[in-house]
């Protein structure tokens, strides 16, 4: 196991917060080299906009850009 923590002042509203949460769990994730994790609410939401082929033009478009240069580790 392992924690986390970021601070970030500049965040527009929760949706965005979440995608960034989202992401950054994704990537420690990685980093400790899990094979399976447990995605649950609205981060289900963005691991399906990370893994889309459409090109996102929501709010948090540039948080998805930068989730999908996360390497598809996870079962």
């Amino acid at each position: 196991m392992g924690s986390y923590t970021i601070r970030n002042d500049i965040v527009p509203d929760l949706f965005d917060a979440k995608a960034r949460a989202a992401i950054r769990g994704l990537r420690f994730a990685t980093d400790m080299r899990f094979s399976y994790i447990e995605i649950e609410g609205d981060s289900h939401s963005i691991i399906r906009k990370i893994s889309g082929k459409q090109l996102d033009r929501s709010s948090i478009s540039v948080i998805i850009e930068d989730g999908t240069t996360l390497p598809r580790v996870f079962y």
